[in-house]
């Protein structure tokens, strides 16, 4: 005699009529709690270094203030936030910034700076070139360098040593380097390689870096070669400047209308490219448009 078929047990026949999960099914939704995770995250790190209340992180992600403090708790207790007792304000938080040293550390900052360098030399057809800082011997080079298509260009050697205080370049460097540091660079200059010019003095030479400060740029002529202008802006990393993107050109090639909108799209560059590379931008580094 044929035995019945036996009964599946209550667990197989759970496992049969679960839903399977899928790649689609697993994807957290953009206004789920992962999401608001990120985004409060974000509004962290463009925070103003004296960091940000709970009511205006509610503003700015358009959230109750009760689901920012649960967020905020949950970031605060994993590191990736601060929280300033006195003040109630809160900042990225010192786990955030291990990871992100950690990611960065990997990345080359020539890697992020040519796809800039190729828009730069494309849209001004004039040499685009990423300067390096050099700390220990107090130096800039140029590590990269995209070639317009003008007959006319200069053939700016690479991975050489040079001034950070002639040209552009060097100055858009220096002017973000603490006082000891420039009167360094200053003391161990000759005049400048193009002109001759004696190099400036102490005082002269702060009034030159706190302009390139205020108006985000620095622009010089015929200084490390003859008869180029130069255009440059800092770029900054987690430690501090990193280096600077640049643009040469005969003078004689570019107009006042030409330096503007070379000075606008360079600073806009410079610090995207800062963003990437984890650097914070000072808030003086900023373009002022009346000032070119």
């Amino acid at each position: 005699m044929a035995r019945p078929p036996a009964k599946k047990s209550a667990r197989r026949r759970a496992a049969n009529t679960a839903p399977v999960e899928t790649a689609e099914s697993a994807i957290e939704p953009a206004d789920g709690p992962i999401a608001k995770a990120f985004q409060l995250l974000q509004v962290l790190a463009d925070a103003p270094s004296g960091g940000i209340g709970v009511r205006a992180i509610s503003r700015e992600l358009d959230l109750p203030v009760s689901s920012v403090h649960r967020l905020l708790g949950v970031l605060v207790g994993t590191g990736m936030a601060s929280r300033n007792a006195d003040t109630r304000q809160y900042a990225i938080g010192l786990e955030a910034y291990r990871m992100a040293a950690r990611i960065t550390r990997g990345m080359q900052l020539s890697e992020l700076a040519l796809p800039a360098l190729r828009k730069l030399a494309a849209e001004f057809n004039e040499t685009a070139l990423l300067g390096v800082y050099l700390e220990q011997q107090g130096r800039m080079m140029f590590s990269e360098r995209v070639d317009g298509t003008q007959a006319l260009q200069y053939r700016i050697a690479l991975l050489t040593p040079l001034s950070l205080v002639w040209g552009a370049s060097g100055k858009a460097i220096l002017a973000q380097l603490d006082p000891e540091h420039v009167e360094a660079a200053r003391r161990k200059e000759g005049a400048a390689p193009a002109s001759g010019a004696a190099v400036p003095s102490k005082a002269a030479l702060a009034a030159q870096l706190e302009a390139v400060r205020q108006n985000g740029f620095a622009i010089s002529k015929g200084e490390k070669l003859p008869g180029a202008c130069g255009v440059a802006a800092p770029v900054f990393g987690p430690a501090g400047v990193a280096g600077c993107i640049c643009i040469t050109s005969p003078i004689d090639r570019l107009t006042d209308a030409t330096i503007r909108a070379i000075t606008e799209r360079i600073v806009e560059e410079a610090n995207y490219i800062s963003e990437l590379y984890g650097g914070r931008i000072p808030e003086t580094a900023g373009l002022k448009r009346d000032s070119v």
